[in-house]
Formats: C-alpha cells, structure tokens, sequence
C-alpha cells in the first residue's frame, strides 16, 4: 500500500483481511486497507475488482472474472464487521468496533439499522455529542447475546465514565464496554 513491497498482482480475496484486523482491534490498519481496496477497483466507475489486479492495471494480463461475485461477499462481510460482527469465543456481539473516529466529526452519526446478528436483528445509532461524549442508541428485535454486547467506540482515548439507561456503570475499560441490556442509551465520557 505505501509501496514499500514491490509487487506484481494480488487477489482482492485479500479484503477479508479487514474484518480480520476489526476483530484483532487493529482498527486504523483496517481503514488503511479498505482506503487501499477501494481505490484499486477496477475499472473504478463500475465499483468491482477482477479475480487478479495487476499492478500495471494496462498490462496484457488474465484478470479472471469481472464482477467476481466472491471478492463482492468477501466485501461485504468485511464492512459488516466494522459496524457488528458475532465473537464466537464468548458468544458475545461486538459492535462499533471498525467505526472511523472520524465518521462522527462535524454532528455526524453513525446509523445502523435492522442488521442481521445471530440474535436478531441489531439496530443503533452513535454520535458525539461533545469532545469527550459519544451517545451511543441499542435497539432492535434482538436477544441478548450469552456474552452481552460489547461496544468498543472510535476515538482512540480511553473511556472514564460510562452510563447505561441513567445510571453509572462499572462493566468497561479503557476501550470498551459491556452491556447486558437492550434496549440501551449509553452516554460514554472520555
């Protein structure tokens, strides 16, 4: 990506590797990757990337199929994850844990809605409402998880204060919380 390597060709099969850095909690890593991926489409109108990119995209090379539906899903499964994905270990649902920090700048938010979870379907929206808050909305038809619902926001401070439905809880870290209701309105301080 910086060029440090040279190289010839690649499969954009490797997108997978952005949900496999969200769950490594290598979140910076990750977006550098998706910016790489997204800019190396091919033709880049058509929003597709063939079975082989070539690094001299003009050269006379096999391309394999285009749109290759396989990359599509890999793709798509990868930015799930920067929204939710399911911890199999602990059978938790971790959520925010790909957000850019920078999706919440100038009254942005971050809107999820109705996303399908192994229990049910997920629903939330996050904001910052100053510096140092982020309001963070759970909802949706969804069960609790056994591991509850990890949330693990974007600005790369660590929390101090977390409160969940009104009241202070203890159940976070500097990176981290954990919920064990839904629905949920949780003001996270930094």
């Amino acid at each position: 990506m910086r060029g440090d390597i040279p190289w010839n060709n690649y499969s954009a099969y490797e997108i997978r590797i952005i949900g496999a850095l969200v769950r490594l909690g290598r979140r910076q890593d990750a977006h550098e990757l998706l910016d790489f991926f997204l800019a190396d489409r091919r033709i880049l109108p058509w929003n597709q990337w063939p079975e082989i990119s070539w690094h001299d995209p003009k050269g006379p090379s096999f391309i394999g199929d285009m749109p290759h539906s396989w990359i599509s899903a890999e793709y798509i499964l990868s930015i799930r994850s920067l929204f939710a994905y399911e911890r199999e270990e602990d059978q938790a649902l971790v959520i925010a844990a790909g957000l850019h920090g920078n999706w919440l700048k100038d009254s942005g938010e971050v809107v999820v809605k109705e996303l399908p979870t192994y229990y049910g379907k997920l629903s939330y929206t996050l904001r910052m409402e100053e510096p140092d808050t982020l309001h963070l909305i759970v909802s949706g038809d969804l069960a609790l998880p056994p591991g509850r619902i990890v949330v693990k926001p974007p600005l790369p401070r660590p929390l101090v204060q977390v409160e969940v439905n009104g009241s202070k809880i203890e159940t976070f870290d500097a990176e981290s919380v954990t919920c064990d209701v839904c629905p949920a309105e949780m003001v996270m301080r930094y």
